[in-house]
């Protein structure tokens, strides 16, 4: 399947990241201007651990995102934040791997138990979200699942309407009523999907990719 072009993902993107409200403030660093002296606040955004990661995306794309999830946002618990708690394990062997529950490994050693609850955000954190994301809109069972999930009876409809687009936005936004600029945008990349491509592939993985719905 042909890729969007780079231009106009980045640019919905750009547009969609822009919708992030709620960020945490950093030390004050001075900045001098004009003969004066000004207190400059650094504000970045408190993104979400992995364990919120996962249940949204297992939220929206169903049991069969679970693998896929595991490997790119449970598994790399040293970029993706999250603390593992050893008074959770059960243990069924002496293996590394023999727990009941995979998910609560402490996938990076003993200093995983001391993960940060709010991870700053990487190039490496990104690229395991550009990975999962790829996967979650390709699969036509996790896409399915979403889809139906989203848009209900119009999950198979030929052509989506402003309130498709605002379902689909609304997955990843509850309560947040998309702005006319993302609705266009959203179209767009839509409209750019190759002749006989998904427009709905094109827009889930969009949304997915959109840092905003991470942030706390």
């Amino acid at each position: 399947m042909p890729p969007v072009k780079l231009s106009l993902l980045l640019t919905v993107l750009h547009i969609l990241t822009g919708l992030s409200f709620a960020a945490a403030a950093g030390p004050a660093q001075q900045v001098a201007w004009d003969n004066d002296t000004y207190d400059v606040a650094r504000v970045r955004p408190r993104l979400a651990d992995r364990f919120y990661l996962e249940s949204v995306l297992l939220e929206l794309f169903g049991p069969d995102a679970a693998s896929a999830v595991f490997e790119n946002v449970i598994k790399p618990d040293s970029v993706m934040g999250g603390p593992c708690d050893v008074y959770e394990q059960q243990r069924t062997g002496e293996t590394p791997d023999a727990f009941t529950d995979q998910r609560l490994r402490c996938f990076s050693g003993k200093m995983a138990m001391t993960l940060p609850m709010v991870p700053k955000a990487n190039l490496v954190r990104e690229g395991y979200i550009t990975k999962v994301c790829g996967r979650l809109s390709a699969d036509p069972k996790t896409l399915k699942y979403f889809t139906r999930k989203t848009l209900g009876a119009r999950y198979a409809a030929t052509a989506l309407e402003d309130s498709d687009y605002t379902a689909l936005f609304q997955a990843f936004h509850p309560e947040v009523t998309p702005p006319p600029r993302v609705l266009g945008a959203l179209k767009k990349v839509g409209e750019s999907a190759a002749s006989g491509a998904s427009p709905l592939q094109r827009i889930t993985q969009t949304l997915c990719l959109d840092t905003s719905w991470q942030v706390l």
